[in-house]
């Protein structure tokens, strides 16, 4: 069950790599297509398609830094998706994901936190989960 602190800035957030097992869904279907073709190739070898931390550490070595990883023309999950993505799936405070998207699209973070707030409660998709 997600749990929201009181102060919504304040909860932080990471992609529950187990919700996928028990929801029956793969996250590596998720994580595969933000790979680039060299970092696919050196990830997954004959017999053995590489593990989630594999996927999520190439994801945050090859794009930490690419300005395109994160548009704003994506869906908003899929940009805080991606954004959690890329700094390792730490756990991480929602006003920091509100204030990147406040960067690329505009609006107050104070909007942005309560949209995300809402949205990652109601998820079925991306396996967000506060801490």
């Amino acid at each position: 069950m997600t749990k929201v602190d009181s102060d919504p800035i304040k909860t932080r957030w990471f992609i529950d790599i187990d919700w996928f097992a028990a929801n029956n869904r793969s996250l590596s279907i998720l994580l595969k297509p933000l790979l680039c073709a060299k970092c696919l190739s050196a990830i997954e070898k004959p017999l053995n398609e590489g593990t989630i931390k594999d996927f999520i550490d190439a994801i945050q070595a090859c794009y930490s830094h690419n300005p395109d990883y994160i548009s704003d023309r994506l869906p908003i999950l899929e940009m805080a998706f991606r954004f959690i993505v890329m700094r390792g799936n730490q756990p991480i405070e929602l006003s920091t994901i509100a204030e990147q998207i406040s960067k690329l699209r505009g609006g107050s973070q104070h909007m942005w936190v309560e949209l995300l707030s809402q949205l990652f409660v109601n998820d079925q998709f991306y396996g967000f989960q506060s801490i």
